[in-house]
């Protein structure tokens, strides 16, 4: 007992050491998640990178992430989203069309999403990516075409997800500062605790997608 109570301090020490080594810096640590952001090089915005560890099974929180209905919950700015095509549930194109308050102007992107599963780990990849020249541009929006978001569903025993949620997207033009800076921090701290609380509601709860195998 008193060498796992000396070790979880000093992984945790490590676990902080390694984060600041790739340049994370810690902008907020609250109810349970974790947001961290680090510049990259080409990008005027911040890469973000949140965590939280769930009680709840992989199907359900591949559920809640796989539905477009929930897409708005996850995300406050999304006011609609919509299937463009689809290979099969793991890999399709969807269109998003994003609400920001006025007087900024609304956007719109054209996502690829990729899901895997890892054979051995079970660790679920959910990747989001930008594409272009998929639909003609609307004049009354601005076109995202430069984003990246990963989901990472880990599952570490006792019915807990380790989930991380990373992001780097370019707003495609200007917006103020002080709108950047907070949505920065408070939306994917709003998508990671509302995720948490949808995969305890019906329908997610006990949804089991085909292409998921849960942990023992």
């Amino acid at each position: 007992m008193l060498l796992v109570r000396l070790a979880a301090p000093l992984l945790l020490m490590l676990s902080c050491s390694a984060a600041a080594e790739d340049g994370w810096r810690l902008e907020k640590d609250a109810d349970g998640i974790q947001v961290q952001s680090r510049t990259v090089e080409g990008w005027a915005i911040r890469e973000t990178r949140s965590s939280a560890q769930i009680s709840a099974r992989l199907g359900a929180l591949v559920a809640v992430l796989s539905d477009f209905r929930a897409a708005s919950q996850l995300n406050p700015f999304v006011k609609e989203t919509r299937l463009l095509s689809s290979r099969d549930a793991t890999h399709y194109d969807f269109y998003t069309l994003i609400d920001l308050p006025w007087p900024m102007s609304d956007r719109d992107i054209v996502n690829r999403h990729r899901l895997e599963q890892d054979a051995r780990s079970l660790t679920v990849t959910i990747v989001d990516e930008a594409l272009t020249g998929q639909m003609p541009e609307q004049k009354d929006l601005t076109r995202i075409t430069r984003s990246h978001q990963q989901w990472t569903l880990s599952p570490v025993g006792e019915g807990k997800v380790m989930v991380e949620l990373r992001l780097l997207s370019d707003p495609a033009g200007s917006l103020p500062a002080s709108f950047l800076n907070a949505s920065l921090v408070s939306t994917p701290m709003k998508s990671i605790a509302k995720l948490r609380e949808l995969a305890q509601q019906a329908p997610y709860r006990d949804a089991r997608p085909a292409f998921i195998r849960e942990a023992p």
